[in-house]
């Protein structure tokens, strides 16, 4: 009937949205936040007049969760704690990601674009743990999770993770959603991976807190 027509079509608008892509890391398609894998969340006193004040504007108390869904509204981010962390997904199914993006708000809209991340390595877990690629390779690049991350459980400590792809957020720029290709290397050799692990190394400035708005994740 023309009510269920209508609620497909907004589910397919969610997933595919201003890229065009589908989105595999959103919460609503399966994607789900791997604790293991992501950093503390900016804790912070809640002065008791704040929630009469700023109800939708403090950004300090939203989880990880919320960067795998489709809201981007100024100060709706998850607040990791200080100017470097990580934040690793994990999709429903094992695929071969295509591309990768980032969301923030526009500069002009906030007044904190120092707490945006700038340069994000991310990394995808192979299914394959035994020789996802060639070593021979310049593009298989391969390490272990305890060199990536500290006080790793030992569920990821010794895995393997694949270098797939570099993004550098460019905040000056009007363009809010940034998206690159994941490396050669995964349609090479049809590498599928399940968890993505995005590694911020640095973000415009804040060293109390990084703001991020959305991750994706395409195949």
């Amino acid at each position: 009937d023309k009510l269920e027509a209508l609620q497909i079509q907004l589910e397919l608008r969610t997933v595919l949205d201003s890229v065009g892509l589908p989105d595999y890391a959103l919460w609503a398609a399966g994607g789900r936040i791997v604790p293991a894998l992501t950093s503390s969340t900016l804790s912070l006193s809640k002065p008791w007049w704040a929630s009469l004040l700023y109800q939708n504007s403090l950004s300090y108390w939203y989880p990880p969760e919320l960067a795998i869904t489709p809201e981007v509204q100024p100060g709706k981010c998850w607040p990791m704690a200080g100017n470097h962390g990580s934040i690793a997904v994990e999709v429903t199914h094992p695929l071969s990601p295509s591309f990768f993006s980032i969301d923030h708000i526009p500069k002009q809209l906030t007044l904190q674009y120092t707490t945006a991340p700038r340069s994000i390595e991310i990394w995808g877990i192979p299914m394959d743990q035994e020789q996802p690629c060639s070593t021979g390779n310049s593009d298989c690049i391969l390490t272990q999770g305890y060199n990536l991350l500290s006080n790793l459980d030992k569920q990821y400590k010794d895995l393997y993770f694949l270098h797939i792809a570099n993004i550098t957020y460019d905040i000056h720029t009007s363009l809010t959603t940034q998206t690159v290709p994941a490396s050669s290397i995964i349609a090479s050799y049809n590498i599928l991976v399940k968890v993505v692990l995005f590694l911020i190394r640095n973000n415009w400035g804040s060293d109390l807190y990084t703001c991020i708005y959305r991750i994706r994740i395409h195949a």
